[in-house]
């Protein structure tokens, strides 16, 4: 595989700028009853007044907005996936000065890699939709990942750093040369310099083709993952998990539950919260 340092490690050499000594919350897909749930262990661990509510801005988020807001809550987002997405969002991490998850969002890796101070609350379970075959690409069972997810929520705030730092790839930028030579042992040791799972598409074979005749050496890895996520648009997983516990103490019955239904366009949409503030009158075809 051809791996590069993430994005995210140039911003933590950057300044952090403090402004104001509030929480910071990573919510789960926001939806009337994660957004419930969530309110009632902010309000047994924090005072309401001094949190904020960072909302991923996936699907009809105006319900949380007025929620969280009604509440006393503040509501912040790094808005859509775009180009801009990592500025905005370094620029708002910057501001807190405690991050606080719910679940093992990626939003707290890249806060842990700037320094942040990190606390995980438990407990808690969310409901969400998913792809209909996400349990081919995360598995709670993988000891590795087990491991480093139990590592990163005991250590310490100096430890996770490192910890987070060196999951999006700090080696490469700290010690480039070390990497370097691993590449080129790889690519000594290599009987073939691409690897690709079996596809017969035409556009898969031409890159194929092309990635077998060049002279440039390096490593390709075409298709990873890609074309294994659904499809179909026939089907949707139905998920509630609490995402800490599951981790912690292995799945069971308490802290994972999931079924298939049917897909319906604008409602059981991947990475969004099942129950919605808003009822969406779907037409019968």
């Amino acid at each position: 595989s051809l791996c590069l340092p993430h994005p995210w490690l140039f911003f933590s050499r950057l300044e952090n700028f403090i402004s104001e000594k509030r929480v910071l919350v990573i919510s789960p897909p926001p939806g009337k009853e994660n957004d419930s749930m969530l309110l009632k262990k902010l309000s047994e661990n924090y005072e309401l007044s001094t949190v904020d509510v960072l909302l991923k801005h996936r699907g009809e988020i105006e319900g949380s907005i007025n929620f969280f807001k009604k509440n006393g809550v503040g509501v912040v987002s790094a808005g859509v996936g775009d180009s801009h997405f990592y500025n905005r969002l370094f620029s708002l991490l910057s501001r807190y000065r405690k991050i606080v998850g719910c679940t093992f969002s990626s939003a707290i890796t890249l806060a842990a890699a700037i320094g942040k101070s990190v606390e995980f609350i438990e407990n808690y379970s969310y409901e969400y939709y998913d792809v209909e075959n996400i349990y081919d690409f995360v598995n709670y069972e993988s000891p590795k990942a087990r491991e480093f997810v139990l590592n990163f929520i005991n250590a310490s705030d100096s430890e996770r750093t490192k910890l987070a730092r060196n999951i999006l790839g700090s080696d490469f930028l700290e010690s480039p040369e070390i990497m370097r030579r691993k590449y080129l042992l790889a690519l000594a040791s290599s009987e073939h310099l691409l690897h690709h799972k079996r596809n017969h598409t035409f556009a898969r074979k031409l890159l194929i083709s092309l990635g077998e005749k060049t002279s440039r050496p390096g490593i390709v890895r075409l298709g990873a993952g890609l074309e294994g996520f659904s499809k179909s648009r026939r089907k949707i997983m139905r998920i509630k998990v609490d995402e800490l516990s599951v981790w912690k103490n292995g799945v069971s019955p308490e802290n994972l539950s999931f079924n298939l239904e049917d897909f319906v366009p604008g409602v059981t949409i991947p990475a969004t919260a099942v129950s919605k503030y808003s009822e969406i009158i779907v037409e019968k075809q």
